[in-house]
């Protein structure tokens, strides 16, 4: 994982990768992106060559989780590169 100051993983499950953030801002992951990713109040974006992006507006403690759902299969289904709410 890149991005902003020292950012690290904390944990990994078989469906979560918890992150620990020092500061705010846009980080680069090292893992496909799926739509199934999800990250409470962050943005989960496809990058240009696949991978997945996190866009944190807060530093902390953030739990990215792989969850299966209605509006995540027809993210999938539609080939959405977001999981990003919209305005």
């Amino acid at each position: 994982m890149t991005g902003p100051a020292r950012p690290r993983v904390a944990a990994i499950t078989e469906s979560t990768i918890t992150l620990k953030l020092s500061r705010p801002g846009t980080y680069q992951l090292g893992i496909h992106y799926t739509p199934y990713l999800h990250a409470h109040a962050s943005c989960v974006t496809e990058s240009k060559d696949g991978m997945t992006v996190l866009s944190a507006p807060h530093a902390g403690t953030i739990k990215l989780a792989f969850r299966v759902s209605p509006s995540a299969a027809l993210a999938a289904l539609t080939g959405s590169k977001t999981t990003c709410a919209e305005s």
